[in-house]
């Protein structure tokens, strides 16, 4: 931790190693069977929302509800990837819960 201290600019550089590896990260969230998927980066964005055919003529509803569920599933992936990068690099400051107080 001293090390980490003395040499802040090296916390910054993990930092910013940690944001590129997130943003590159694509998870996949899907719901009503794998006929609707949502793909997000790591860093939290919606990067392409899929639909297949066959549910292009259902209700409204139905669809709005399958969209949502799968990009909540993706968001949820992405968060899950966020704290495993941050616990990564907090691990080594030797301070209990701050991935938790970070993230």
């Amino acid at each position: 931790m001293a090390r980490l201290l003395s040499n802040p600019q090296e916390l910054k550089d993990q930092a910013q190693d940690m944001k590129s590896r997130l943003a590159e990260m694509r998870l996949q969230g899907e719901a009503a069977e794998g006929r609707v998927q949502v793909e997000a980066s790591g860093d939290h964005r919606i990067l392409s929302v899929r639909i297949d055919d066959a549910l292009m003529n259902a209700d409204r509803e139905i669809m709005e509800g399958h969209i949502l569920s799968a990009c909540n599933s993706a968001l949820e992936k992405a968060r899950e990837a966020t704290a495993r990068e941050l616990s990564q690099l907090t691990s080594g400051l030797g301070l209990p819960g701050l991935d938790k107080f970070l993230g």
